[in-house]
């Protein structure tokens, strides 16, 4: 477990929320069809990994085969940038990609804050005074992506995560919330629209001509 997950449970825990057991009831949210996020949930439940294998047996699960991250990667070549990490990330769960796109989308969060005129600060959860809850607000976003199940069970999840009071997230946040969120689906949305391309190109791509002096 990460972190930034470790973090979620410790502060979901005070309040009665068992993430644990969210992510066991999670697990099947996901169908074959996202094996990875099915995956993911099966870890935060504690549950042991299951090995998956071409032969099927009374101890062994086997699974649809996914696209590895080289995989994904290819169908991605090109693409730079947010919207790059924002796909490795949401698509193949590379928590690797974290950071740097955690950057991209701070840098975002900071530049609809001067345009929007949000406030600096606003009162923590916790005590404690006066909260800088940016760096909180873009690690949500992220965290969202992968948990989404989990906080549809517990939305309360959003502003325990922000460290802030239920109406400080309604009244104060919660707007500038989506808007950071928006930045990042939008990034997502360019590389879904750059891989659909890719296909699409691939798949009309006419064949090599024949050279006619090979024909006899």
């Amino acid at each position: 477990m990460s972190v930034r997950f470790e973090l979620l449970f410790s502060r979901a825990a005070p309040h009665s929320i068992d993430l644990k057991q969210l992510a066991a009831q999670s697990i099947d949210y996901y169908g074959a069809g996202a094996p990875r996020r099915r995956s993911l949930m099966e870890r935060l439940a504690g549950l042991p990994e299951v090995k998956e294998t071409a032969r099927g047996s009374q101890t062994h699960v086997t699974r649809r085969a996914y696209y590895t991250h080289a995989e994904l990667a290819l169908s991605l070549k090109g693409l730079t940038g947010a919207p790059f990490l924002a796909a490795m990330y949401s698509m193949a769960l590379d928590g690797e990609r974290r950071s740097p796109l955690w950057a991209f989308l701070r840098e975002a969060a900071a530049e609809i804050h001067r345009e929007e005129g949000w406030p600096e600060r606003v009162p923590k959860a916790s005590g404690g005074g006066a909260h800088h809850y940016m760096d909180e607000l873009c690690s949500l976003v992220l965290d969202e992506d992968w948990l989404k199940p989990i906080f549809a069970a517990a939305p309360q999840l959003y502003w325990i995560a922000v460290d802030v009071p239920e109406d400080v997230w309604r009244e104060r946040l919660f707007g500038s919330y989506l808007q950071v969120r928006a930045r990042y689906e939008r990034w997502l949305g360019i590389a879904r629209g750059h891989v659909h391309k890719r296909l699409f190109d691939e798949l009309h791509r006419e064949p090599p001509i024949a050279d006619a002096r090979a024909v006899v």
